[in-house]
Order: structure tokens, then sequence, then C-alpha cells
């Protein structure tokens, strides 16, 4: 009760103020209530001063799981990296069967982006729960550090389709060339989303044909969505020439809608509700677009 107080006191006062409410939470951090101490970890978040981080970080050895999941939780919103070793320690300790915990944990160490956070995140992969490897593949993305990649390749092949997406989705924020092949694999193989998004951002011809062929299967699905986006990034000539081929072949359809769709993105010709016209356009402008080397099929 006292902590909730004196978060309503905090969020509408000055930083000297909240600095001394801060320091008056030190008490009832230490009460023999955990409910008690949990609203302290939750106002010192919420306060968003960090002078409370210490507090916080005695917090997060506290013997009830859900106050340590509080003070995690706060340490992310109040985003000072001061905090990231004891976060690590805190993950570490943590035994698989307190997810909740350990989730908080993770997601503070993202929202932190500390790169002395990897090797922890990057063993928590390995998890026997599922959401903690889901969470920690995508902290790896928001951290962008180039040491995980060989570790997020990994879980591409995860068992749980959530994680796969979840180290698809972190492989393209950090956008090495590495992760290429291993992406087209699992977009061929799976047709994951996240996976066609991803060879987007890392902008490689060589990812072209494995994009289109979503386009030629003819189907209307999440991956069509996503590899019309990834290929309207990469912008190629090769993938006007061989989007507008799936479009002039094969002229109805959703994923003739969407070929000329990214066509237009990248040329600006406005064909998108018109087939015929578009064939017309294609006919007269084709030579433009050959490559003298088209991007080589993986």
């Amino acid at each position: 009760m006292e902590a909730i107080m004196s978060l309503c006191i905090a969020k509408s006062c000055d930083n000297y103020l909240k600095a001394f409410v801060v320091k008056a939470l030190e008490s009832p951090a230490q009460d023999k209530l955990p409910r008690v101490r949990g609203c302290v970890a939750y106002s010192l978040g919420e306060i968003g001063d960090t002078n409370g981080t210490r507090t916080l970080v005695h917090l997060l050895k506290d013997e009830n799981k859900e106050v340590r999941t509080s003070a995690a939780r706060a340490l992310g919103r109040l985003n000072y990296r001061g905090s990231t070793v004891a976060l690590i320690a805190a993950l570490d300790a943590e035994a698989d069967d307190n997810g909740f915990c350990q989730l908080a944990i993770v997601e503070a160490l993202g929202k932190l982006e500390d790169t002395r956070a990897v090797p922890s995140l990057v063993s928590h992969l390995d998890s026997t729960r599922w959401d903690v490897r889901r969470r920690s593949a995508g902290a790896l993305g928001q951290i962008r550090n180039k040491r995980a990649v060989p570790s997020l390749i990994e879980p591409l092949d995860d068992p749980n389709n959530d994680v796969q997406c979840s180290a698809a989705r972190s492989l393209g924020d950090i956008c090495d060339i590495r992760a290429l092949q291993p992406l087209i694999t699992v977009l061929r193989e799976q047709e994951i989303p996240e996976a066609a998004i991803a060879l987007g951002k890392l902008n490689d011809p060589k990812a072209i044909r494995p994009l289109v062929e979503i386009f030629e299967k003819q189907k209307r699905s999440p991956a069509l969505e996503a590899a019309a986006e990834a290929l309207g990034n990469i912008r190629h000539p090769d993938v006007v020439f061989q989007l507008a081929t799936v479009a002039v072949k094969q002229p109805a359809g959703h994923s003739s809608y969407a070929a000329r769709l990214v066509v237009g993105k990248i040329t600006g010709v406005t064909y998108r509700y018109d087939a015929h016209g578009f064939a017309r356009w294609w006919r007269g402008h084709q030579n433009e677009f050959i490559t003298p080397e088209p991007a080589q099929e993986q």
C-alpha cells in the first residue's frame, strides 16, 4: 500500500522528489510480506528513476519468484545498462521450472541491448521451455550482435514454430550473410514468413529465386505476402524480370496480383488491377530488365 501511494506521488513530481520517494522505498523492500516487496519492485519500475536500480537488483535475489519477476520487469522498464550483470547472474541462477521469471529477465536483457548478455542468452536457446527459447532468440535480435548468428541458425530447426519464427526474425535484424542459405532452406521447406522477411533484409540477389518460387505456387498465404515485401526491398532488376514473367504466364489469381504490385513498387508502373495492360507494358519493356548475370539459384 505504501509503495502504491509513493508511485501515485512520484509519477507527477520532479526528479528531486522522485529520488526522495525511491529512497523511501528501500525500507518496504525489506518487508516480510512478498506482496509488499513485489509492489515496491513494480513501483520503482513505474517511477522510472535509475536510483532505484540498487533496490531492484537486491530484489532479483528475493526468495519469492513473483518478487524476482517484478524486479526483472522493472529493470527492463528502467532500461539502465548498469543492471546488465545482475540480470545475467539472475537468469543463469533461475531454474527452468520458473519460466515467468526467466522470461522477464530475458525481456529486460533484450531491452538493454547490451552485448555482454549474448553468451547467457545463447545458452538459453537450449532451454527445455519453448517460450524461453523463443524470447531468448528475440532478445538476441534486439541486441544485434553478429556473434549470435551461428547459434540463431540452429533454432531454425526447432520443433516449435514460434521459436523458428523468432530466430528467423532475429537473423534478419542482425543482417549477416551467413544466415542466407539457412533462411533459404527453411523458406523452401516450411514457408515460414519470417524467413522471407529476413531474406529481404539481407538484400542479396541469391534470395530472389527462392522468394519467387512462393509466387509460382499460386496460393494465397502469409508466406506470399512476406515474399512480396522481401522482393520489394531487394529491388534488383531480376526481381522485376522474374515476377513479371510469373504475372504474365499466370495472369489470374492473388499471386499474379501480388507480383504486379511488387513490380509496380519497383518501377512505378500502375497495372496492379489490369493484367492485360500489364502484359502489354511488359512486352514493350522486358528487355530493360534482363541482367547480364542473373542471380544464381541457391
